[in-house]
């Protein structure tokens, strides 16, 4: 397990959760992978606080409760994807020269760092970061840790265009299904997949794990989380209720061993994508 201590521009870097129980988040992803919150208080009411997600003593996601607005909104609990940049606001002028919109014009969060957020020529919101004494996650590509970022579009190409005027990123196609990778350099650090017409689009997580088995929660929980195994033994898929859902590979050497299963029940309300062994 390395520590990180730089993410180059252009790089997914940190994921924030918001949440509409952060007590039972904390709990669902602190058995799910091992993490411990860490509570800063940002103000002066009970719910003013940003929660870190710690791994082995790093950080690798953090949570906090969605603000009313957001709920009186209909907004669903979600994940917000980070990218480094050099600049936020460069980032933010360019972001609109491309069709984007700026949701939140670039702003100082104290001495961590500056960032903005933006939403896509295709409607997904998304956030940059420009490191100050915070880099985001200090270990990512790891059983527990950020490993690949998604985004579910009904306008992959145009999405596409707007991704890499905005990162330099490269674009590669995949031949065996619809979808298409995103490239710094010669690195794959996400990827863009076809969504249902008619539905919103969004960037989802993925986290890693070396198993499966071992980290789904039991059977008959108490919440709207669901999963279930589907196409193949090797791929779970879990929805949350709303509009997301999350696929998890089980390791190809066992996957002869992991027969369909029926729905299961997970104890939370968060939805996440789930890699198992080498990073996809």
């Amino acid at each position: 397990m390395t520590r990180v201590t730089r993410h180059e521009p252009g790089s997914f870097s940190w994921a924030e959760l918001a949440t509409s129980d952060p007590r039972g988040a904390k709990e669902f992803y602190g058995s799910l992978f091992g993490w411990t919150p860490v509570d800063n208080t940002m103000g002066p009411g009970p719910d003013d606080v940003y929660t870190r997600m710690q791994l082995g003593g790093s950080d690798v996601a953090a949570l906090y409760k969605m603000i009313p607005d957001q709920a009186s909104q209909g907004v669903p609990p979600n994940w917000l994807c980070y990218v480094t940049v050099s600049h936020a606001d460069d980032a933010a002028k360019r972001a609109k020269e491309l069709g984007g919109t700026v949701i939140a014009e670039p702003f100082d969060v104290m001495s961590y760092g500056r960032m903005a957020l933006f939403q896509d020529s295709t409607g997904a919101t998304f956030a940059v970061w420009q490191p100050g004494n915070h880099i985001g996650a200090q270990r990512v590509n790891e059983p527990g840790a950020l490993s690949w970022c998604e985004l579910a579009t009904r306008e992959p190409d145009a999405a596409g265009k707007f991704y890499s005027g905005l990162f330099g990123w490269g674009l590669k196609a995949r031949t065996d299904v619809p979808y298409t990778e995103f490239l710094r350099g010669t690195t794959a650090v996400g990827g863009i997949t076809d969504w249902v017409p008619g539905r919103p689009t969004f960037l989802r997580t993925g986290w890693s794990t070396s198993r499966l088995r071992t980290v789904m929660p039991p059977p008959r929980g108490r919440s709207r989380f669901r999963g279930k195994f589907w196409s193949s033994p090797r791929t779970f898929r879990a929805s949350d209720g709303s509009r997301c859902f999350r696929i998890l590979r089980a390791p190809p050497s066992r996957s002869s061993n992991w027969p369909a299963e029926p729905p299961v029940e997970w104890p939370g309300e968060e939805s996440l994508k789930i890699s198992v062994g080498a990073n996809t």
